[in-house]
């Protein structure tokens, strides 16, 4: 026998507010004390309460679409989100369900305007891809909603509903900085298009500058091509910054911070007769596709993506708050060597 569904009027008696008190609170209306909401969110959590469920045509709505959120709509054209959601969508269709695609934007508009609730999302549940807006504030509301929600590559404190999935970036680029060091290139490594307006705060970068202090390699200002001076100097302003570094400080390997800045670079030098690696190693990091068909291969640091991403999904798919599923929430960063920096 199927199990029967909690209803509004369940809720309401189960917290002793009326029925439109518990509506107002569904809908996120104005007019209900903090504390009188509580209590009502309250009882909808102990009943298991889904207000789609006992509405006619809307169980597909909520029940088989499972939604993504990525930084911004730009995300879209680029091949690190490009593998998330791919992944995403082929993980869904697999069970039937549908692939739901939001921006952080979307997300914080629809909490600001009291349409965040379940019917706002429509999904069962979203996977917060690599945020960087203020996601320690909209991820708890989106909780308190009864939203199962899994964050990747960051980290918030334990809470009901919430799984945490990350990788480690200091490992991943003491690997590179590692492999390197072991072919040859010893006293100067440069760094290309890093963000390091937070430097103490940038795994990735806190990591290249401790293994050049513990290997004594040179660490020069110079050496360094932050995010912002790398997008406005174009080819022949990379070619130039390699020049300076190689005559200056002996530079002879760069490690970029994405593949598609390392493909960048090595376009350039290689117009500009300088050989990779022969006269200059590049590496990139999160072996994104076109790192395997650049010519040459662009040794890069894989993110596991599409490891951490099926995590998420299953987790989503198959969630309980009663028995919530167990997945690998830990995952390795690991070296991907092509042709763009020497073998050992």
């Amino acid at each position: 026998m199927t199990e029967k569904k909690a209803t509004i009027r369940d809720v309401a008696k189960a917290c002793g507010y009326s029925v439109y008190t518990v509506s107002l609170v569904l809908n996120n209306k104005r007019g209900v004390a903090e504390s009188t909401a509580e209590i009502v969110r309250q009882a909808i959590r102990d009943l298991d309460y889904n207000p789609l469920d006992n509405l006619p045509g809307t169980n597909r709505i909520r029940h088989k679409t499972l939604g993504i959120v990525v930084p911004s709509a730009f995300c879209e054209a680029h091949p690190f989100y490009q593998r998330a959601v791919a992944v995403v969508r082929i993980l869904t269709s697999i069970r039937d369900y549908d692939c739901k695609l939001f921006t952080e934007e979307d997300v914080i508009r629809r909490l600001q305007n009291e349409e965040g609730g379940e019917p706002g999302f429509g999904t069962v549940g979203l996977i917060v891809f690599c945020p960087n807006q203020e996601w320690e504030k909209y991820v708890p509301k989106l909780l308190d909603k009864n939203l199962p929600v899994v964050l990747l590559r960051r980290s918030l404190p334990s809470q009901p509903g919430l799984l945490v999935i990350q990788d480690d970036d200091r490992e991943g680029m003491m690997k590179a900085m590692a492999h390197l060091h072991q072919v040859h290139h010893h006293s100067c490594i440069g760094l290309c298009g890093f963000h390091i307006s937070e430097p103490t705060t940038n795994p990735r970068y806190i990591a290249c500058m401790d293994y050049m202090k513990e290997h004594g390699c040179r660490r020069e200002s110079g050496l360094i091509l932050e995010s912002k001076q790398y997008l406005e100097m174009g080819e022949q302003g990379l070619v130039e910054w390699v020049r300076t570094c190689r005559k200056e400080w002996g530079m002879t390997a760069v490690i970029c911070w994405s593949d598609q800045a390392a493909a960048l670079l090595v376009k350039s030098l290689l117009k500009a007769g300088i050989r990779v690696p022969d006269d200059m190693a590049v590496m990139g990091v999160n072996n994104d596709p076109t790192s395997s068909i650049f010519h040459p291969g662009i040794s890069t640091v894989l993110v596991p993506v599409e490891e951490m991403v099926t995590a998420a999904c299953r987790y989503l798919l198959d969630y309980s708050v009663k028995t919530p599923p167990k997945v690998q929430t830990q995952f390795h960063q690991s070296l991907v060597i092509r042709d763009s920096c020497g073998k050992h």
